[in-house]
């Protein structure tokens, strides 16, 4: 086998698309693969493996922004599109092409890289950890009763899709200043959250946008589809939300009250993190059942700035002993200095206070998830005594983080 890496070219976009589907056995879509090639697809970003004239592996990388705890947007690359054909797998051509996106996050600066997994243990050994949990929600809405003066204040309004951006931008923005890792949105990232992608640019609209507004301003967002059934001559349709967002806790009560108060619908179903206050806000808080998974993975490609750009839920020096077998750069002890002026991190020759592999780090890093478990689950050496309590301080999160974005 004598295999050529190389970049792909725009023109080859349907071998990519033609190779994912034959991985994820998924129905074609052209119209939807046409548009993110010519919009979203980052050609100098893919690493493809070729077996003469046939597309035999690939990765590409989306240039994304993250928020991260305390606020500040990181430049984070997002890896999409891995995909090896059924007849070249276990020959090492994933590794390859993740290693080669590695190295080439670290060449561009950008201290963190995402991704969703398809498959869960995959990613582990190339430094990727879970770093935010889904629920996956399905809400008897016949049943689901809101308590008293809950989401009653505030307008709803239907948007027209060609103002949905421009004015749903600013509340999306407010929200990742609050939220740890949301991911930033360029344009075909809004067209795909906003219409999915079974209704391309060009094809008609299957999704309603809504705004909700206090004194005419947008305080939260939601895009949805009904899918209208009967049963036994009764309404029995489900309303699919996509895309819910709010600056305001205000704003989340309103747009609940209207998916739960649908006429015709019976079930609600939506993807939230775990922290999501629907359950407080029910009267019967078993109308609503919960599939829970994994979410967002979290990779630190430069240890030292990503440590740096957080701000931390405790004032402490600790000192952080990092294993990292994929990007050898990151190996080391750092010591993270968390104070009221924000955060220094730098590499210390002092004896670590704890010990971890990359991923464990990836895992802690937005705060979605315990140093404690962690440790209990052998993944954290504590030398002093006190290393893992300390991490949780520092790492532990208000907000569970949550990516408001998939692809």
């Amino acid at each position: 086998m004598n295999l050529e890496y190389r970049k792909l070219t725009p023109v080859e976009i349907n071998l990519a698309d033609e190779l994912d589907r034959v991985v994820q056995g998924r129905p074609p879509v052209p119209d939807w693969v046409e548009y993110w090639g010519k919009t979203a697809w980052e050609y100098d970003r893919s690493v493809v493996a070729f077996d003469g004239d046939q597309l035999v592996g690939q990765a590409m990388s989306y240039s994304h922004a993250i928020s991260v705890p305390g606020g500040a947007i990181v430049p984070c690359g997002g890896l999409s599109w891995v995909a090896v054909r059924p007849t070249h797998r276990r020959r090492g051509i994933m590794r390859e092409i993740v290693q080669r996106q590695l190295r080439d996050y670290h060449d561009r600066g950008e201290p963190l890289a995402a991704l969703f997994a398809e498959e869960a243990p995959i990613y582990g050994r190339f430094g990727w950890g879970v770093a935010t949990w889904i629920d996956d929600l399905k809400i008897d809405s016949s049943r689901a009763e809101l308590k008293e003066g809950v989401g009653v204040d505030g307008e709803i309004r239907f948007v027209d899709y060609d103002d949905a951006v421009s004015e749903f931008s600013p509340v999306h923005k407010q929200a990742m200043l609050q939220t740890p890792g949301m991911l930033a949105r360029s344009e075909p990232f809004w067209v795909s959250r906003l219409r999915g992608n079974e209704s391309p640019p060009g094809a008609p609209l299957k999704t309603l946008q809504v705004g909700c507004y206090f004194d005419g301003q947008c305080e939260g967002f939601a895009s949805y589809r009904n899918d209208e059934q009967w049963e036994d001559g009764n309404p029995s349709g489900t309303v699919y939300i996509r895309d819910l967002v709010s600056s305001t806790p205000r704003a989340s009560a309103r747009l609940w009250r209207y998916f739960l108060e649908i006429d015709l619908m019976r079930t609600v179903e939506i993807a939230r993190p775990p922290d999501e206050p629907i359950h407080w806000w029910l009267k019967d808080r078993r109308v609503v059942t919960r599939t829970i998974s994994d979410g967002l993975y979290i990779r630190l490609v430069n240890v030292q700035e990503a440590l740096a750009a957080a701000a931390y839920g405790a004032d402490d020096s600790i000192a952080i002993e990092v294993i990292d077998d994929s990007c050898e750069w990151n190996t080391g002890t750092y010591l993270l200095d968390s104070g009221d002026a924000g955060s220094i991190c730098d590499r210390t020759s002092r004896e670590p206070d704890v010990t971890l592999r990359i991923e464990d780090l990836g895992s802690l890093y937005l705060g979605g998830v315990s140093a404690h478990s962690l440790h209990a689950g052998g993944r954290i050496e504590d030398h002093s005594g006190d290393g893992v309590a300390r991490l949780q301080r520092l790492f532990e999160s208000n907000v569970a983080p949550w990516p408001h974005l998939y692809y």
